[in-house]
C-alpha cells in the first residue's frame, strides 16, 4: 500500500507512509460522498513541506485497488484450503494498513469470516500494528529454534530481542 501511494504521488516511502497513517481510510461508505448536486467531494489534502496536494478520493483510490488485489489473492488461497473448517475464529490482520480505517469490515465481507486486528499477547508494549508481523516472525523462529515457546514477561523485552536476534546472526 505504501509503495502504491509513494508511486501515486510521487513521493518518497518515508512520505508515502506518513500519508497512509495520516490520511488513508478504507470506508467504502464514504464513496457516497456526494453534494447535493450529486458531485463528488474532491476533498483536498495538502502536506506543504513536501509540496504535495492531492484529493481525498485519489488517496482512497489507489488504497482501495491495492487492498481488493491483496484480499483478492488471500480469498483464493482461503477457499483452496476450504476456510471454514480449517479457520473457524477468522482471520487476523497485521501490519501497517491493518489499522486503516473500514478495513476490518471489508476483510469480514471479503472473506466471510470473523476478522480482527492483531493484538499479540506476548509482546504487550508492541502498541503498533506495523511492527506485529515483524515481531511475529522473530518470536516463531526463537520458538523453532527453542523447541518451545515462551512468554516475554519473564524476561525484559530488550533481553528477550537480543535472543531473538542473535537466531540470525552467522
Amino acid at each position: 500500500i505504501t509503495n502504491d501511494i509513494a508511486i501515486g504521488l510521487r513521493t518518497e516511502i518515508a512520505t508515502a507512509e506518513r500519508i497512509k497513517r495520516e490520511f488513508g481510510s478504507f470506508d467504502l461508505s464514504s464513496r457516497k460522498g456526494k453534494t447535493k448536486k450529486g458531485k463528488i467531494k474532491k476533498e483536498k489534502i495538502e502536506i506543504p513541506d513536501e509540496g504535495l496536494s492531492f484529493s481525498k478520493i485519489f488517496l482512497k483510490n489507489i488504497i482501495e485497488s491495492r487492498v481488493s488485489e491483496i484480499f483478492l489473492e488471500v480469498a483464493k488461497d482461503l477457499k483452496r484450503i476450504s476456510k471454514k473448517t480449517i479457520l473457524p475464529a477468522g482471520v487476523i490482520l497485521t501490519g501497517g494498513g491493518a489499522s486503516l480505517p473500514g478495513l476490518i469490515k471489508f476483510g469480514k465481507q471479503k472473506f466471510e469470516l470473523p476478522c480482527y486486528l492483531a493484538k499479540p499477547e506476548e509482546i504487550p508494549v508492541l502498541e503498533d500494528p506495523a511492527f506485529y508481523t515483524c515481531a511475529g516472525v522473530l518470536l516463531s523462529g526463537f520458538d523453532f529454534q527453542e523447541g518451545k515457546r515462551e512468554k516475554l514477561a519473564g524476561e525484559g523485552i530488550k533481553t528477550k530481542f537480543k535472543k531473538i536476534f542473535k537466531i540470525f546472526l552467522p
